[in-house]
Protein backbone atom coordinates (compact mmCIF):
# COMPACT_ATOMS: atom_id res chain seq x y z
CA UNK A 1 0.00 0.00 0.00
CA UNK A 2 1.46 3.37 -1.01
CA UNK A 3 0.18 5.24 2.02
CA UNK A 4 0.01 4.36 5.66
CA UNK A 5 -1.73 6.13 8.49
CA UNK A 6 -1.25 5.88 12.22
CA UNK A 7 -4.04 4.56 14.41
CA UNK A 8 -4.39 8.05 15.90
CA UNK A 9 -4.97 9.55 12.43
CA UNK A 10 -7.53 6.87 11.57
CA UNK A 11 -9.43 7.53 14.80
CA UNK A 12 -9.47 11.29 14.17
CA UNK A 13 -10.78 10.78 10.64
CA UNK A 14 -13.58 8.51 11.88
CA UNK A 15 -14.70 10.77 14.77
CA UNK A 16 -16.94 13.07 12.68
CA UNK A 17 -18.57 10.07 10.99
CA UNK A 18 -19.21 8.28 14.28
CA UNK A 19 -20.54 11.37 16.08
CA UNK A 20 -22.52 12.82 13.18
CA UNK A 21 -20.64 16.13 13.52
CA UNK A 22 -19.68 16.18 9.88
CA UNK A 23 -20.15 19.74 8.67
CA UNK A 24 -19.57 23.38 9.59
CA UNK A 25 -22.94 23.67 11.33
CA UNK A 26 -22.41 20.75 13.69
CA UNK A 27 -18.69 20.01 13.78
CA UNK A 28 -15.42 21.82 14.31
CA UNK A 29 -12.90 19.93 12.17
CA UNK A 30 -13.26 22.17 9.09
CA UNK A 31 -12.73 25.37 11.03
CA UNK A 32 -9.87 23.82 13.01
CA UNK A 33 -8.15 22.78 9.79
CA UNK A 34 -8.53 26.23 8.21
CA UNK A 35 -7.18 27.97 11.31
CA UNK A 36 -4.20 25.63 11.58
CA UNK A 37 -3.47 25.91 7.85
CA UNK A 38 -3.60 29.71 8.01
CA UNK A 39 -1.20 29.70 10.97
CA UNK A 40 1.14 27.30 9.16
CA UNK A 41 1.12 29.58 6.10
CA UNK A 42 1.44 32.69 8.30
CA UNK A 43 -1.80 34.05 6.84
CA UNK A 44 -4.72 35.73 8.51
CA UNK A 45 -7.27 33.32 6.97
CA UNK A 46 -7.38 29.83 5.54
CA UNK A 47 -10.15 28.58 3.27
CA UNK A 48 -10.70 24.95 2.38
CA UNK A 49 -12.62 23.92 -0.74
CA UNK A 50 -14.04 20.69 -2.07
CA UNK A 51 -11.83 20.36 -5.15
CA UNK A 52 -9.47 22.14 -7.52
CA UNK A 53 -12.22 23.73 -9.59
CA UNK A 54 -13.87 25.28 -6.54
CA UNK A 55 -10.43 26.40 -5.33
CA UNK A 56 -9.86 28.20 -8.64
CA UNK A 57 -13.27 29.83 -8.42
CA UNK A 58 -12.61 30.92 -4.82
CA UNK A 59 -9.26 32.42 -5.83
CA UNK A 60 -10.82 34.33 -8.73
CA UNK A 61 -13.51 35.79 -6.49
CA UNK A 62 -11.01 36.65 -3.74
CA UNK A 63 -8.83 38.49 -6.27
CA UNK A 64 -11.88 40.25 -7.73
CA UNK A 65 -11.20 38.85 -11.20
CA UNK A 66 -14.12 39.68 -13.45
CA UNK A 67 -15.38 40.30 -16.96
CA UNK A 68 -12.65 41.37 -19.36
CA UNK A 69 -9.74 40.63 -17.00
CA UNK A 70 -6.85 38.53 -18.26
CA UNK A 71 -5.62 35.61 -16.19
CA UNK A 72 -2.17 34.21 -16.93
CA UNK A 73 -2.31 30.42 -17.06
CA UNK A 74 0.14 27.72 -18.15
CA UNK A 75 -0.52 26.30 -21.61
CA UNK A 76 -1.36 22.86 -20.16
CA UNK A 77 -4.27 24.44 -18.25
CA UNK A 78 -6.83 23.75 -21.00
CA UNK A 79 -9.09 21.36 -19.06
CA UNK A 80 -9.87 24.04 -16.46
CA UNK A 81 -10.72 26.85 -18.89
CA UNK A 82 -14.42 26.08 -18.88
CA UNK A 83 -14.68 26.65 -15.15
CA UNK A 84 -12.43 29.70 -15.32
CA UNK A 85 -14.52 31.33 -18.05
CA UNK A 86 -17.87 30.48 -16.49
CA UNK A 87 -16.86 31.61 -13.03
CA UNK A 88 -15.39 34.99 -13.90
CA UNK A 89 -15.97 35.73 -17.60
CA UNK A 90 -12.26 36.51 -17.72
CA UNK A 91 -9.84 35.71 -20.55
CA UNK A 92 -7.01 33.21 -20.26
CA UNK A 93 -3.58 34.39 -21.34
CA UNK A 94 -1.42 31.33 -22.02
CA UNK A 95 2.23 31.28 -21.06
CA UNK A 96 4.90 28.72 -21.76
CA UNK A 97 6.24 27.01 -18.66
CA UNK A 98 9.37 24.98 -19.44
Amino acid sequence: MWSSFSEKTKKEVLKPLETGLVNYWTGTKGVEFEEKWAAYCRCKFGVSTTNGTSALHTALVACEIGPGDEVIVPSYFLHRLGALRLASRSYPCFCRCP
